[in-house]
């Protein structure tokens, strides 16, 4: 139904159809988005974990650390809290490093 259908709206409320079906079919499709977009984002972020594993079994942290004048320590806790909350800023990382 469009949102002012007025063929729609002249008819009673009996013969309009089944409304609370129509919501809960909503409600469902709403669901399985928000599902996917869940999945997708975890999938992200492990994916920026592992990448984070990699990287800190390098030399590349103590290299990068010492070049930006940081101690090791303070960037890799840095790196890790990107991993967690912002993995496409670990991955952006983790891509310029192997460039360098």
């Amino acid at each position: 139904m469009n949102a002012l259908d007025h063929g729609m709206l002249n008819l009673p409320l009996a013969k309009r159809g089944d409304i609370d079906a129509r919501i809960d079919s909503y409600k469902t499709r709403q669901a399985a988005i928000a599902e996917s977009e869940r999945r997708n984002s975890n999938a992200a972020r492990k994916q920026a974990k592992a990448t984070l594993a990699e990287l800190l079994d390098s030399d590349l942290p103590a290299i990068h650390a010492a070049r930006l004048g940081m101690h090791r320590a303070d960037l890799v806790e840095t790196l890790t809290e990107w991993a967690k909350w912002e993995p496409s800023k670990m991955l952006k990382v983790a891509a310029a490093w192997r460039k360098a």
